[in-house]
């Protein structure tokens, strides 16, 4: 059985044009998360999945291998990441755990990768990261809809914009 990264990377990205293919550091966000992938002892292949030539060349680059080109039917705006997952699972039968590394979040140590994979192969669990995110908070947003009339993000009797960050939850 076969411990698996995969990096999801689509083209055709409506708010961030190219966001896959950005660079920190000299290296792009697919090249990020491919290197952080091949560093890790416990993962026996590297796939990148995408439906640009461009964006599986710069994973190729370091190391990642293709199955192919990503059908046009995962890759549109609305294409979820589990329904991309499922279609990689179908060739690769050997797979028992899977590693999923977004390139739009480059920031994540090799360290805290692999304690998340270890929890998951020894609990046998899905682990997800997420991050805390002191601001801003969710009372203090605010929403314009298709008439330009501003809205609170979330509605709270006790609590909204105006309220201090202090006492917000």
């Amino acid at each position: 059985k076969e411990t698996i990264a995969i990096i999801p990377a689509r083209s055709g990205s409506k708010g961030l044009k190219n966001k896959n293919i950005l660079k920190i550091n000299s290296k792009t966000l697919i090249e990020i998360s491919a290197l952080q992938a091949k560093k890790i002892k416990l993962i026996n292949k590297v796939i990148i999945s995408s439906d640009s030539k461009e964006y599986i060349k710069y994973g190729k680059t370091v190391g990642a291998i293709s199955l192919g080109l990503r059908p046009s039917k995962l890759s549109g705006d609305n294409t979820k990441t589990i329904e991309v997952l499922k279609h990689l699972l179908e060739f690769l039968p050997n797979a028992e755990t899977i590693l999923l590394l977004q390139p739009t979040s480059p920031i994540r140590s090799v360290k805290e990768i692999e304690k998340a994979l270890e929890i998951c192969i020894r609990e046998r669990k899905c682990v997800i990261s997420i991050s805390e995110l002191d601001e801003p908070n969710p009372y203090k947003l605010k929403v314009i809809n298709q008439q330009n009339i501003i809205t609170p993000f979330l509605n709270h009797k006790n609590f909204n914009s105006e309220t201090p960050r202090q006492l917000l939850p």
